[in-house]
């Protein structure tokens, strides 16, 4: 037979695609080309959500279709309705997560299906399935383990187990779940071409037994050689936050701790300006509940749910020069019942973990700057009061930097290039159109100097000069939104004047940067003037240069 499929280079698709080729069957595979693609396969390489990549097969027949990479209605509608019809089956890989949550176990495939759930774009395309009558067989399969798995399900335990580390488990672990093997899935999907009846059905798969977290731990500790009293579990509850892990680790954020690969449910984010904290790189993440929503208002942080974790690791890359990349410190932030919690983690010289410093930390250290140049720093960790300095408004511990307009960017994930707030739509977290502005980022030469310097302000002073931030009674608001020219620090006084001000008049004197006072406070290093009060021990060359520029263009 002569075959489509939609997503074979990875996990499932290699396992289906290597049966499919032992039968001799005939296969295209359409992929984005970022994995290489198998022998004796011919490559449709393209973006499925782009109708000029579908239409390449508009004019090509096929027996089956084995769509793999499927994750909204919309795809599925944009390639069915521009290829050639004449195909006898549409193959679908759905998910059981597409199910409400159920006190009654097992699940069959009538039982109700939650709208809120991030993959509700998966039912909505097998109702659409049904709706025009394609003749369609989809599988909803739970967690699927096996070779090749990128989500390394499996290996995360056995890795933790052989190495004698810390299992943090959800609750008290006696959560069920069922696993299927990535084989017995592709099997069953190309039987049913056997079998008329699967014909326009849907089907729950998985293995035949249900275990428990803490049972599947106990029975990959079994295979490892190890008994119970081995084992050390550490139960956490995100909603409660009954207990601070000592250790980095024992959240179970990454899959890989030292080269900050997360875990499948914990994601990758960025902002379009990054705050100067001594040029550390900023290795940013988000982990949302499962069926959790983000909530959204204009200008302001997003509403994270209870259970909610950013993760910020500082870091030097030095990607620009000889040095090898250095982790510092990895910061959370966790929404509990009680408000948000930060704690901060130092990491170890071996860069294998990172410990928690309630008192901080100072970390003697070499960097390559922006230009190319070994520079020595002490770089300092905040304690956890110091975190609330900056983290606070109207004395209540919030995020500062997840806003839709930092965050309205292109971002490169595993699957490629996208935007980051459609991702976020994608997983479930928001509404597909917020309507959202962007900032521009300030280190973008090309970009307006006025939106430059007001976004570098934003990000690195707006959070503390805010109304209802720690600098509120100064008056002085360099949040990007606000508009008064006065509180901006245009011919501004200070409220309280004092060695700080350099017995300057105003905070801004437009076409005398040497006579503004933000700009004396930001090129001192004198605890007593400098600003930020804290984050810092080296200067900002390149903020420094461009609020002068700024400065003398008002």
């Amino acid at each position: 037979m002569k075959i489509l499929v939609m997503g074979g280079t990875r996990f499932v698709g290699k396992s289906l695609v290597s049966k499919l080729l032992n039968q001799n069957h005939e296969i295209d595979i359409f992929t984005r080309g970022n994995k290489s693609n198998p022998d004796n396969t011919n490559l449709i390489k393209g973006d499925r959500n782009d109708i000029e990549c579908i239409l390449k097969i508009k004019n090509k027949k096929y027996d089956v279709i084995f769509d793999i990479s499927g994750r909204e209605v919309e795809q599925t509608k944009l390639l069915i309705e521009n290829i050639d019809d004449s195909f006898l089956r549409y193959i679908y890989v759905s998910s059981a997560g597409v199910y409400k949550d159920n006190y009654e176990l097992p699940l069959s495939e009538d039982s109700p299906l939650d709208t809120n759930s991030r993959h509700k774009g998966k039912f909505e395309t097998e109702n659409w399935l049904v709706e025009k009558k394609i003749p369609f067989t989809s599988f909803r399969p739970t967690y699927i383990y096996g070779p090749g798995n990128y989500n390394k399900i499996e290996n995360w335990f056995f890795e933790r187990l052989f190495h004698l580390k810390t299992i943090p488990i959800p609750a008290d672990g006696s959560l069920i779940t069922q696993l299927g093997h990535v084989s017995d899935l592709s099997d069953v999907m190309i039987k049913c071409l056997d079998f008329e009846k699967s014909k326009n059905s849907i089907y729950n798969c998985s293995g035949e037994k249900g275990v428990t977290i803490k049972g599947l731990i106990y029975m990959c500790a079994e295979v490892c050689g190890l008994n119970k009293n081995d084992i050390s579990l550490n139960r956490f509850d995100f909603e409660k936050f009954s207990h601070v892990p000592k250790f980095l680790s024992d959240y179970g954020f990454f899959k890989d701790l030292k080269n900050q690969k997360p875990v499948s449910n914990v994601h990758p984010y960025s902002l379009s300006s990054q705050l100067f904290s001594d040029e550390t790189d900023k290795l940013r993440f988000v982990y949302v509940p499962e069926g959790k929503k983000v909530g959204y208002v204009k200008n302001k942080v997003f509403i994270f749910p209870v259970g909610s974790v950013l993760i910020k690791t500082f870091a030097y890359l030095n990607n620009n020069g000889p040095l090898e990349a250095e982790l510092l410190e990895t910061r959370l932030l966790i929404n509990t019942n009680n408000g948000w919690k930060a704690i901060s983690y130092v990491w170890n010289e071996d860069q294998t973990d990172a410990k928690r410093a309630i008192a901080g930390a100072t970390i003697p250290t070499r960097f390559v700057n922006s230009a190319g140049k070994i520079k020595d720093v002490r770089y300092r960790a905040p304690n956890q009061n110091q975190c609330k300095e900056c983290h606070q408004l109207k004395k209540v511990m919030t995020p500062i930097g997840p806003k839709a307009r930092n965050m309205n960017k292109l971002v490169e994930y595993d699957a490629g290039e996208m935007n980051q707030l459609v991702y976020w739509a994608a997983l479930g977290w928001i509404n597909e159109n917020l309507g959202s502005t962007s900032i521009s980022n300030y280190a973008d030469v090309n970009a307006v100097l006025n939106e430059r310097a007001r976004a570098y302000l934003d990000i690195n002073c707006g959070h503390c000069h805010i109304p209802g931030g720690s600098a509120d009674t100064t008056g002085l608001y360099l949040n990007f939104t606000e508009q008064d020219k006065e509180q901006i620090g245009i011919y501004k006084k200070p409220v309280a004047a004092g060695r700080a001000s350099g017995n300057l008049k105003y905070s801004i004197v437009p076409g005398h940067p040497e006579d503004s006072i933000l700009l004396y406070r930001m090129r001192s290093l004198d605890p007593g003037i400098m600003m930020p009060e804290s984050g810092r021990a080296l200067s900002d060359e390149t903020g420094i240069k461009l609020i002068t520029d700024w400065i003398d263009k008002l």
